[in-house]
This record gives C-alpha cells, structure tokens and sequence, in this order.
C-alpha cells in the first residue's frame, strides 16, 4: 500500500491522472472493463497473486499496446528477457523510482504505440 501511494503521488505531482490499485487483479479488472480509459501501467515486480511480469502479459492481452513499467529491486537477466517477448515498455530499478519514473513515463506516452 505504501508503495502505491507513493507512486501514484508521485505522478499525481508530475500532472499524469491516475488510478492506483492495490492488487493485480483490480488492476486487471478495471483494464478489461474500459481498455482505452488506461495508457500506461506502473507495476512493481513482486505483488500478491501474481508478479510484474504475469501482470503484463495479462495486460498485453487486453490492451496489446499499452506500455508497462516494471519496478523492482534486482532485475534479472531473465527478466529483462521475459520483458522483450511480452512487450513491457521498461524495467526499473526500485532504488531509481523517484528519480526517472515521470520521464520515463512521459518517454513511454510520446512514444508511438506500435514500438511501444
């Protein structure tokens, strides 16, 4: 909960309209009731239920053009490898969050939708 805070205060500030949810499945939920409503996803890796990585590929059959940014605290190469074939936008390392998280996102939303 925390970190959904956080986040979406964080964007909130950067002036991006947000929806924050605090599971995956809500996230979901809201994405399959409305797909065009949402442009972009910030999730962290490591959730209940499911982590980052399944978050998107669920989100990629959805909305297969929206971009995903996935925080975490170590990324792997086998992450970034899952994170090719399932067409997350980027990967972030958790420590960096604050930092490069609003331009990272305004670069994933000026970016055209068929690379993202």
């Amino acid at each position: 909960p925390a970190m959904v805070l956080m986040m979406e205060g964080l964007l909130l500030r950067a002036g991006y309209r947000v929806s924050a949810f605090g599971h995956p499945h809500a996230a979901l939920a809201a994405a399959r009731a409305d797909p065009a409503a949402y442009d972009l996803c910030v999730t962290d890796f490591n959730m209940p239920d499911m982590n980052g990585m399944d978050l998107a590929e669920a989100l990629a059959g959805i909305a297969p053009r929206m971009p995903v940014i996935i925080t975490s605290g170590f990324i792997s190469d086998e992450m970034r490898a899952r994170a090719e074939t399932d067409r997350v936008g980027a990967l972030l390392q958790k420590e960096y969050t604050l930092e490069r998280l609003a331009g990272l996102v305004h670069v994933l939303l000026e970016r055209p939708r068929d690379e993202a």
